[in-house]
């Protein structure tokens, strides 16, 4: 979405930025060699016959150096598990991703140390930092992650140039402090850094490891950024792909990747690695809610193929705010798979733009209900339009998962004449079992249980609902069809039904014999029953047409209808 990232970027700026690492860090390691100033001098004095007899602490052990590092080095693990979190996430992109990064890099001494000083040398001031062992172990983890997940990281270095010049920096640091440790019993002592910047504390080694190791690019010069952009499309163009048989296992390992050409002056750049699936107990909070969305989203989830479900989605009369009903049947041996003590249970309603418009949640465990098949019931309130419905179950414990989904319409209000809504089909069946969903408001929990039994109120114990293919030689099939008519006093209605192919459009006519009658107001359920017969194995959608017969008002409801 290109206008929601330039406003995302124009809303960056430099109003949050507490200091630049990178300055941070040239300061305290320039200051760790130079010798403090004796205090006659804070006043004034002559600097020039000065002469160092002893090795005072260097000017940088002052408290404020202390916290000003510390809090860099919080800057820098945020970015790190930010990054991390983000380059998870591309996991579930396919393909090769490519990520340009503009920017100056983490300092490198905050994550790998740095010396300065001779260590030789007792006179002299001396520092030796090891680096930080929790940053550096999380920025290896990010590196790892981004290179598993085949993303190409691009690297712009954002500094005015690769190699900064400072030519008056160490002068100007002399004449505001008045004092600078120049004159030593060795000889004329001055900092090594005095031209260019030491790339030791700068960032350019991070971005440089960002590029290595993902397979991508290092650009150092950002007053070069249309040459190197130009350069990066036409690299990007051209590459190869290579696909090899790996042995999965769920330990998380990481397993390292080295691509070698024979041919020479060939710069060949590609990932470092890739990540074994993790078992879902050892996955993250984060994680956990990605392995969710690749669930619901993806028609072939990443880490697994899911357990068998199935799914009927109806436009029913508004009940207690609710328009759409969702029916699932989960069959008895996915019950079987799902026994952990927590089975979570989402229902998610997407619009015709992928948007979401509800979702539900609501935690259950399916062992008690032993071998036997389950029906799910939710329901959602949406506007009109069309949407897609999905169902995710999944075990808590293991990460095992079913999903099932449909598709459904939501026509306009209707303040008049005669309107079906959508038929609930269903089969003689019994020893199921039925497990109402949550009705709370979207994207919550909690909340009363949906009554959709006053909707489509048949027999529990005898019939179940059709929402899953049914076998070739099923003779006849019984639905009922909610239906309302406004503004018409003592209305009759005539019903007929078809089944149209979908894969030739052929159209075949169906008898239909009308049941019982169930009035609830302005509507009422009819119970019907169409014979099958002639009906070949295949997929379909039943219409149902009704006319009212004195007004000649007309309407029709679909539903869909496998045959295996």
């Amino acid at each position: 979405d290109i206008p929601k990232v330039r406003e995302a970027l124009e809303t960056l700026g430099l109003k949050g930025i507490a200091g630049r690492a990178e300055d941070i860090e040239q300061e305290y390691w320039r200051l760790q060699t130079e010798i403090e100033a004796p205090p006659e001098l804070h006043g004034g004095g002559d600097i020039a016959g000065l002469q160092t007899e002893a090795a005072p602490a260097p000017a940088s052990k002052t408290p404020i150096f202390n916290w000003r590092r510390q809090e860099s080095k919080s800057q820098a693990q945020n970015f790190i598990l930010k990054l991390t979190s983000f380059a998870r996430a591309l996991r579930y992109v396919p393909g090769q991703k490519l990520l340009l990064l503009f920017s100056t890099g983490i300092a490198n001494s905050l994550i790998y140390g740095n010396q300065e000083g001779n260590p030789t040398n007792s006179s002299r001031p001396r520092a030796f930092d090891a680096g930080d062992h929790v940053l550096r172990t999380q920025n290896e983890a990010m590196l790892k992650e981004l290179a598993s997940a085949n993303c190409s990281m691009f690297a712009f270095d954002t500094r005015e140039a690769a190699v900064v010049p400072t030519l008056f920096d160490y002068d100007e640091a002399t004449f505001e402090a008045r004092y600078r440790n120049l004159f030593t019993e060795e000889g004329v002592h001055q900092n090594t850094n005095l031209v260019f910047k030491d790339e030791r504390v700068t960032g350019r080694y991070s971005l440089e490891r960002f590029a290595s190791v993902t397979g991508g690019k290092y650009y150092g010069n950002i007053d070069e950024y249309r040459r190197n952009l130009g350069r990066l499309e036409e690299m990007t163009g051209t590459f190869y792909v290579l696909g090899y048989p790996v042995t999965e296992a769920w330990d998380g390992a990481y397993h390292e990747i080295k691509v070698k050409v024979k041919r020479r002056g060939v710069d060949v750049r590609a990932q470092k690695g890739f990540f074994n699936p993790r078992p879902f107990a050892e996955l993250s909070e984060m994680e956990r809610q990605l392995h969710l969305l690749d669930l619901a989203l993806s028609d072939r989830p990443l880490f697994q193929a899911p357990l068998p479900a199935a799914m009927a989605a109806l436009a029913c009369p508004p009940a207690g705010g609710t328009n759409v009903l969702m029916v699932s049947r989960i069959p008895a041996e996915t019950v079987e798979k799902l026994g952990g003590d927590k089975v979570e249970i989402v229902t998610f309603v997407f619009d015709e733009e992928g948007a979401l418009a509800d979702m539900r949640r609501s935690v259950d465990t399916l062992a008690r209900f032993g071998s036997r098949p389950v029906f799910f019931t939710a329901g959602a309130s949406v506007k009109a339009g069309p949407y897609r419905c999905r169902l995710v179950l999944r075990d808590l414990d293991t990460g095992i998962s079913a999903v099932a989904s449909a598709r459904v319409f939501i026509p306009p209000v209707q303040t008049a004449g005669l309107r079906l809504h959508s038929p609930l089909l269903l089969t003689p069946e019994t020893g199921q079992v039925f497990l109402e969903g949550r009705a709370s408001g979207a994207r919550g929990e909690g909340g009363r249980g949906l009554a959709w039994l006053r909707v489509y109120p048949f027999d529990v114990e005898r019939y179940a609902p059709a929402v899953a293919p049914l076998p070739w030689g099923t003779f006849r099939i019984y639905g009922a069809v909610p239906c309302t008519i406004m503004g018409i006093d003592e209305a009759k209605i005539a019903v007929r039904a078809a089944l149209v192919d979908m894969a030739t459009g052929s159209r075949l006519p169906l008898p239909v014999i009308l049941h019982d009658r169930h009035d609830q107001g302005e509507t009422f359920v009819q119970f019907f029953e169409v014979s099958l017969s002639g009906a070949a194995a295949g997929s379909y959608v039943l219409f149902l047409y009704a006319e009212e017969t004195t007004s000649g008002t007309l309407s029709f409801a679909t539903a869909p209808l496998t045959l295996r």
